[in-house]
């Protein structure tokens, strides 16, 4: 068996202790991370982030069971919903009839579980989230066009919850 010279053991060890280090923190992560897709159902209370984003002036509204509150603004914004009430909505309308791309979306647990986007001149997305487990949207997949009436968060939210029960 060759001897190594110290100053290489210590590398190699201090190395080995790194890696450890690092196994060991991963798994900690992983331990006290929580459920990325627990189920929720209507009526639960969850913390959650609705955001719209469009380079073009746009308006809109978010909310929860409880009540909505109206926004508006240009570029990227974000709300923090605490002990929102399920479901949650999020809607947003172009101010112009640029074909920008306008983004809502919903994220729960650092995770997005509903996103939608159009490029309509002055076009209008609707989103809700009623609590399920969050869907892959498909590799390509078009950009959605939103409908061109605007309806307030709380009745997207309504016709969402009514059209998933009658399936």
């Amino acid at each position: 068996m060759k001897v190594r010279p110290k100053r290489q053991r210590d590398t190699l060890r201090f190395l080995v202790l790194v890696l450890l280090g690092l196994a060991v923190w991963q798994i900690m992560r992983l331990i006290a991370s929580p459920v990325r897709y627990r189920r929720t159902h209507l009526g639960s209370v969850v913390d959650c982030r609705v955001s719209v984003s469009c380079s073009s002036p746009w308006q809109g509204s978010y909310g929860d069971l409880r009540g909505s509150v109206s926004w508006q603004g240009t570029g990227r914004r974000v709300a923090r919903l605490a002990k929102a009430e399920l479901p949650i909505s999020v809607s947003a309308k172009k101010m112009a009839s640029s074909r920008t791309p306008l983004t809502v979306s919903i994220e729960h647990e650092g995770v997005t579980v509903a996103t939608k986007t159009t490029t309509a001149p002055h076009g209008v997305v609707e989103l809700a989230w009623t609590g399920g487990e969050a869907e892959a949207p498909a590799a390509g997949a078009p950009l959605q066009e939103a409908p061109e009436t605007p309806v307030s968060g709380l009745a997207a939210a309504a016709r969402s919850f009514k059209s998933s029960k009658s399936k």
